[in-house]
């Protein structure tokens, strides 16, 4: 693809790995519209953009909503007329420890609210939109290595549906012979803020003041997640794997003994083993 003049339509784009594509978009020479439901974070993102020369739509936009998603494709194709690649990247993670059954409904709807719902959102809006471009297109979806292992909470239901939905879509826009690629982001730690995006929870207050056990594994999963790989890496290798026309996007290779070994599990009727140890 030929990305000088494209559109690329961006989620979660205020920080981290968003933020990342964003630039990496600018310095292609694409217009970009970036969104988020940070506004502040997404101004500042917007600065840098256009530091590089770049062009941009700003939309502050919760993904969860299918009404505002809605409202930032109308804006898209307002400003801009098409749009080229989608990454639907904005996510969270999970805010409380405990097990499944105990966690509060309202953590369940917000993380699957993101996660989820916002992947399907992007998609049912905009995938019509590239096609109608009648030019080259590709659809990122950010899931995680927490959707190819076990062991993630809540945080991995969302991620492992987000793989098949990938998956499904795929297969279903090659039927409709589309030129439109897809491909599922699956990165393992990464250096963002992920760990902190309880900061959104619907009930910031509560999930604010954690109980010990709760911070204890915030303060652990903070500390492997800023040994992660830098968002601007994980940039270039979604860039990387679009122009191959990659699907699934696999970041740290040191992790592909951990997927094989869960497959190898399910074919041996095996239970299943955390990677989280």
């Amino acid at each position: 693809m030929d990305y000088k003049g494209k559109v690329a339509v961006i989620t979660g784009a205020a920080s981290g790995i968003g933020r990342a594509l964003a630039l990496k978009c600018a310095g292609l020479g694409m217009k970009i519209v970036i969104a988020d439901i940070e506004e502040d974070r997404l101004t500042a993102v917007m600065d840098e953009i256009f530091n590089l020369g770049g062009e941009c739509l700003v939309q502050q936009c919760d993904v969860s909503s299918a009404t505002e998603v809605k409202k930032l494709a109308d804006a898209t194709i307002s400003r801009f007329g098409k749009v080229n690649l989608l990454f639907n990247n904005a996510g969270v993670s999970s805010a409380r420890e405990g097990y499944l059954w105990e966690k509060p409904l309202e953590d369940w709807e917000w993380i699957m609210g993101v996660n989820l719902w916002g992947v399907i959102h992007g998609i049912r809006e905009f995938t019509p939109v590239i096609l109608d471009s009648n030019e080259r297109g590709h659809i990122v979806n950010t899931a995680s290595i927490a959707g190819l292992t076990a062991g993630w909470d809540i945080y991995g239901v969302t991620k492992h549906a987000v793989v098949s939905l990938s998956e499904n879509l795929k297969l279903q826009l090659e039927r409709k012979k589309a030129d439109i690629g897809v491909s599922v982001l699956c990165p393992a730690w990464v250096n963002t803020d992920i760990t902190n995006s309880f900061r959104n929870h619907p009930n910031r207050e509560a999930v604010s003041n954690p109980d010990e056990k709760t911070q204890m594994i915030r303060d652990y999963l903070q500390k492997i997640v800023e040994s992660g790989i830098s968002p601007e890496a994980v940039a270039d290798i979604a860039f990387n794997a679009i122009a191959n026309d990659d699907f699934y996007i696999l970041t740290h290779s040191d992790w592909t003994p951990l997927i094989k070994e869960r497959v190898d599990r399910i074919m041996t009727n095996e239970k299943p083993e955390t990677v989280l140890r």
